[in-house]
């Protein structure tokens, strides 16, 4: 078995995901150009340990870019359980919450090219997510029957006009408007 072919051990483990969330609050709070030493003193580790984590900048952003999507489906799996068939109407709140709070990343994300392998990548796990929330609010007619997957895109993608507060209050407060004129939209 090559180095490659083995299982990371779990402190390693461990520190990928205090340097990824680490990166998603540094990056948040200064912006994606910040010294990656202040994510690695965050993290708490070396700057050796970032580094043998994530080659470069871009290799952090991207993998935590896949960070955030995970987390976002944790919210799916929890907000299906908690929501029933509001689940779709929680979760995109949820994530228009989200997106104006991580305005750097969520800029980072806009600046990629459309065909690049990482943006089909998560866009299609986006769908994924949100393809059994639709199908369930449709079903229960919780939303409008016409409404598809990949409209939730579109919706998702609207609320970055939130992200134009000054404060993250404002943004928040914008988000909410955004989603409560989105919300009336869906319904039946």
């Amino acid at each position: 078995m090559t180095p490659r072919e083995r299982q990371p051990r779990s402190d390693g483990l461990a520190h990928r995901r205090q340097l990824l969330d680490a990166a998603l609050h540094v990056f948040t709070e200064q912006g994606v150009t910040v010294a990656l030493d202040v994510v690695a003193e965050r993290a708490g580790v070396s700057r050796a340990t970032l580094y043998r984590n994530f080659a470069d900048r871009p290799a952090l952003l991207r993998e935590l870019l896949r960070h955030i999507i995970d987390r976002l489906a944790a919210k799916v799996d929890a907000t299906l359980k908690a929501q029933g068939d509001d689940a779709l109407f929680e979760f995109l709140r949820l994530w228009a919450h989200e997106s104006v709070l991580t305005v750097p990343l969520s800029e980072y994300w806009r600046s990629l090219p459309l065909d690049d392998p990482l943006v089909l990548e998560l866009r299609q796990r986006l769908l994924e997510l949100v393809a059994p929330l639709l199908a369930r609010a449709v079903a229960a007619g919780r939303c409008r029957a016409d409404l598809q997957t990949a409209d939730l895109l579109l919706i998702a993608g609207m609320f970055g006009a939130a992200r134009r507060g000054g404060t993250a209050a404002e943004r928040l407060q914008l988000s909410e408007r955004a989603w409560c004129l989105i919300r009336e939209g869906l319904e039946p």
